[in-house]
C-alpha cells in the first residue's frame, strides 16, 4: 500500500509538470510564468513528500495529509473550470492512497 500512495503521489507530481508546461506553451500574458512556477514548485512538494513518505515517520505522514488536503481545497476556491475538478479529484484520490498507506503501515 505504501507503494501505491509514493507512486500517485509521483503521478500526481508529474502531472503539474506536464499541466505547468502546456499553460507555459499557451502563456498569453506576463504574468503566467508565475503561475507555472507556482505549478512546477507544487510538483516539486509532492515529489519530495512521496519520497519522505518512506520514511515512515509520523511527520512526514501528516505533512503529506495537510498538503493534499490543501491542494485539494485550493482547487476549487476560485475560477472553478474542469481542470480544477480534475485536480480535486486526484488531490482526494491521493489524500485516500496516503490516509490508507499510513493506516497500513502504522498497524
Amino acid at each position: 500500500m505504501l507503494l501505491v500512495a509514493r507512486m500517485a503521489l509521483m503521478l500526481l507530481a508529474t502531472a503539474w509538470i506536464g499541466l505547468a508546461a502546456a499553460s507555459l506553451v499557451q502563456s498569453q500574458g506576463d504574468a503566467s510564468w508565475l503561475l507555472v512556477a507556482l505549478m512546477v514548485v507544487n510538483a516539486a512538494v509532492l515529489a519530495v513528500l512521496g519520497y519522505l513518505i518512506g520514511r515512515n515517520r509520523t511527520r512526514y505522514w501528516i505533512a503529506a495529509t495537510i498538503y493534499l488536503a490543501l491542494n485539494a481545497l485550493l482547487s476549487v476556491t476560485d475560477e472553478v473550470g474542469l481542470l480544477d475538478w480534475m485536480a480535486f479529484v486526484t488531490s482526494l484520490a491521493a489524500l485516500g492512497l496516503v490516509l490508507g498507506a499510513w493506516r497500513a503501515e502504522t498497524k
